[in-house]
């Protein structure tokens, strides 16, 4: 990462989605394992970081990652720019309510690294599972697939034979799967 680049953070919206972090004040809502993870990537970028929690020990724990420790907060410091919240954290809670009133932007954290992705050289690729129920389920077999066709050694993709329409014996939706035959002749599964 440039450092021209890792100046700003920017969303969407073009200009109104922009907000310059090196240098400005950033708050964190939430001390729990989003605060742990976003804290040194923002004071990485530059921006000088306070993180609010109701809990003083999980706060506490946040010590030495260069950030200021602000126990409840119930509205931002004057200076914030921007505030990114953990996914506990309601829209409706009195700091979050408080920000947008001042016309603070609130966002959470999948929005952050998303921006921050923007600024490297070559942005990541996005695989996105979205919905109430599956998405443990999705996104173990997404993993199993994906480690099965990229060899992270080499970075090429690499594809395993395997006879068709047979799933790997050690998949769990392999043993909830019977082999019917769809319309065309072709297998397909059912569960």
């Amino acid at each position: 990462m440039t450092a021209a680049r890792s100046a700003s953070v920017e969303g969407g919206g073009g200009e109104e989605g922009r907000v310059d972090i090196a240098g400005r004040h950033v708050l964190v809502a939430g001390a729990g394992v989003t605060g742990k993870s976003i804290v040194p990537a923002l004071v990485e970028l530059g921006a000088r970081v306070t993180v609010t929690d109701g809990n003083a020990e999980r706060l506490a724990e946040l010590e030495g990652l260069g950030a200021e420790l602000a126990p409840g907060l119930t509205e931002p410091p004057s200076d914030v720019v921007l505030v990114v919240t953990s996914p506990g954290w309601r829209p409706t809670s009195t700091l979050l309510v408080a920000a947008v009133a001042a016309g603070v932007e609130v966002i959470g954290d999948v929005e952050l690294a998303w921006r921050v992705g923007q600024l490297r050289e070559h942005p990541p690729s996005w695989l996105v599972i979205t919905g109430t129920n599956g998405k443990t389920t999705t996104a173990g077999m997404l993993e199993s697939i994906l480690r099965r066709v990229v060899d992270a050694d080499r970075g090429r993709a690499r594809f395993r034979r395997r006879p068709p329409g047979r799933l790997p014996t050690r998949h769990p939706a392999a043993r909830r799967t019977r082999r019917r035959r769809g319309s065309a002749g072709r297998p397909c599964f059912r569960g």
